[in-house]
């Protein structure tokens, strides 16, 4: 990693962490920097404000999210309803786990910025290019995909607050799985 990159990552870990215990306009490129010690005018060299931190690091997870599910409307949910691994899924949670200091922070009451919206989007557009591919048309298209998306964000979100209480089988299986297939 550049450089550049460690110092980007340091400050969005910093902001994360501020982030969490504080309203969005509580926080200041001021307190930001002292904690990291780090000079504001570092800061401006890579960032304009806040926001663009809040963004970059929504855009990444929400890019890598993409990433890891861009085969999803490939999958065959009807061979997985007895009970195997799906794939989409537990690649999904895995990487929710790696990252949960930021989704705990962008999925908690008021913080979560455009992260949700993004990702909405993507989950719906995963859906859209499955039901696409399989010529299913569903009636109220729109606000099916919107369910699902919500649901599944909601399923994921759960989890991540409750790792001790669900189990990754239980989440995939039993809540994801069937969400999807309910549509199929």
């Amino acid at each position: 990693m550049s450089k550049q990159d460690t110092t980007r990552r340091r400050i969005q870990e910093a902001f994360i962490e501020a982030y969490a215990s504080n309203t969005f306009d509580k926080l200041s490129v001021r307190q930001l920097c002292a904690g990291l010690g780090l000079s504001r005018t570092t800061f401006y060299k890579y960032y304009d404000d806040l926001y663009e931190v809040l963004g970059e690091i929504e855009d990444r997870l929400v890019s890598d999210l993409k990433a890891i599910n861009r085969t999803f409307y490939r999958a065959d949910f009807h061979k997985y309803k007895d009970g195997q691994p799906f794939d989409y899924f537990y690649d999904t949670l895995n990487y929710i786990k790696e990252n949960g200091k930021y989704f705990k922070v962008l999925l908690s009451a008021g913080k979560g910025g455009q992260f949700m919206f993004k990702w909405k989007r993507i989950i719906k557009d995963d859906f859209r290019k499955k039901y696409q591919q399989e010529q299913i048309v569903i009636k109220n298209l729109e606000l099916v995909l919107e369910m699902i998306a919500s649901a599944a964000i909601g399923a994921y979100a759960y989890w991540l607050f409750n790792l001790d209480i669900i189990t990754v089988q239980d989440v995939c299986n039993d809540v994801l799985l069937k969400l999807s297939s309910d549509f199929i």
